[in-house]
């Protein structure tokens, strides 16, 4: 199964959108449609590269960054996703996370030493009137 993405500029033509649909000899085509584009301001542009996807037997999927073009063309049939939080298929990591087991256990915590010998709930601070004892001594 062949796939190929096919960029449309901001000034193309409906017409030569679906030019590009029909020259294209692979059956899932990526139409990536950028913000503001001319050809996403009528719905009926995105029927006519349907129309012609349904034709040939092409599968089209929209990218578009454009919340517009995404909500037009879902609500004409036609599936679309926004690249930025799309996860494909063929999506590959090179990062794999490892299988927890429940048996497996933390390794005990190691006790770190103390400093001067003293732990925080064993020192012992002076109260106001020591230290005005000690500042009187010097």
């Amino acid at each position: 199964m062949a796939i190929i993405r096919i960029h449309v500029d901001k000034n193309d033509e409906p017409v030569s959108v679906a030019e590009k649909i029909i020259n294209v000899e692979a059956e899932e085509i990526f139409l990536n449609i950028p913000k503001f584009s001319k050809f996403a301001e009528f719905a009926d542009n995105f029927h006519l590269i349907k129309r012609e996807a349904d034709a040939l037997g092409k599968k089209l999927i929209i990218e578009s960054v454009d919340d517009k073009v995404i909500e037009m063309s879902s609500v004409i049939g036609i599936d679309a996703v926004n690249p930025v939080f799309a996860r494909y298929k063929r999506q590959f990591s090179d990062i794999v996370a490892r299988a927890f087991q429940k048996t497996q256990t933390r390794p005990p915590r190691v006790q770190r030493p103390r400093r001067n010998g003293i732990g925080r709930s064993q020192a012992v601070f002076p109260t106001s009137g020591e230290r005005r004892e000690n500042l009187a001594k010097v």
